[in-house]
């Protein structure tokens, strides 16, 4: 009578075990170490305590945010007012050669009127109510522009969430991608 599915496998994870531990017996042996066979008890769990209390005053974040952003191939430019980013998006876009864009739809982004100061650019803003019209327009976009949700000062990294009203698509597809970083949403990990 064959074998049952269950003694099968129970007797294929035992020769797996018992491959494991020679393996690891191997290794074991050549450092000139003993192997008692155990799993090692690890004292420390997680992030050590000083981590979760390590904060970043206000400007060290930003110039640690931007350290980290430009080791990973990215470019920053810190503006004193929210009303400078059009100019400097504009400017952007036109040495980089841009030929179209899309923004999220966030009532922040309409306010800085890409259309009036870049009407060279073809525009498409990100419409959940078409989403495949939307995922294309992603993809063939020369720009993507989006207000980051969070940054991590730490790493350089930016915190994209998704909605209707924005698509990652903005973030991921386009060749270029401006994220606005609002210093207050700049956190230190």
């Amino acid at each position: 009578m064959a074998e049952s599915n269950l003694a099968f496998l129970n007797r294929l994870e035992g020769d797996s075990r018992k491959q494991q531990q020679a393996f690891i017996q191997n290794i074991a042996s050549r450092l000139g170490r003993l192997n008692e066979g155990g799993i090692p008890e690890h004292p420390l769990k997680g992030a050590p305590d000083f981590w979760t209390s390590y904060e970043l005053d206000y400007e060290e974040r930003i110039l640690r945010f931007m350290d980290n952003w430009r080791a990973a191939g990215g470019f920053t430019e810190r503006l004193a007012t929210y009303d400078e980013l059009p100019v400097v998006i504009a400017r952007t876009l036109r040495e980089l050669g841009a030929q179209s864009l899309i923004r999220q739809n966030q009532p922040e982004l309409a306010q800085l009127e890409f259309e009036r100061i870049l009407p060279e650019l073809q525009h498409t803003v990100w419409s959940a109510d078409k989403p495949q019209q939307a995922l294309v327009a992603a993809s063939q976009a020369d720009a993507g522009i989006a207000i980051a949700d969070y940054a991590v000062a730490y790493t350089g990294s930016v915190v994209m969430t998704s909605s209707k009203d924005k698509g990652r698509s903005v973030t991921l597809l386009p060749n270029i991608f401006i994220a606005i970083v609002p210093a207050e949403r700049l956190k230190t990990r």
